[in-house]
């Protein structure tokens, strides 16, 4: 199998470094078999998921980060439906104040924003 080049480079130490993976999820009222998210949004979560957990065990053999932590932004508005199913997933949900609802009105879907 092809490796990719970064996991043959030389072990180094990784000084303290965490990889901070941001993942948006939103509750999609029209998913079915994967509600309260999509197909798109269940793949995502769990690739990402499933490559922290692969780190975590595997990063003694190349030190890039000390730790891949998975955080999930949600808007407030959807804290009560997303929570429970975003928990098992990700290391941290937070919920922030604002979203693109706030600046951008005629979006059809409210993002948290980050910043």
């Amino acid at each position: 199998p092809i490796r990719p080049n970064i996991i043959d480079a030389p072990a180094t130490k990784a000084s303290g470094r965490t990889l901070v993976h941001v993942f948006s999820p939103y509750h999609d009222p029209s998913a079915t078999i994967f509600d309260p998210l999509d197909f798109e949004q269940w793949t995502a979560l769990v690739s990402a998921s499933t490559a922290r957990d692969a780190y975590v065990k595997q990063h003694k053999n190349y030190f890039l980060f000390d730790s891949v932590v998975l955080v999930c932004a949600i808007v407030q508005e959807e804290a009560q439906v997303l929570t429970s199913v975003l928990s098992s997933y990700c290391d941290r949900i937070v919920v922030l104040p604002r979203s693109t609802a706030d600046v951008y009105p005629h979006l059809k879907k409210a993002l948290p924003f980050i910043q």
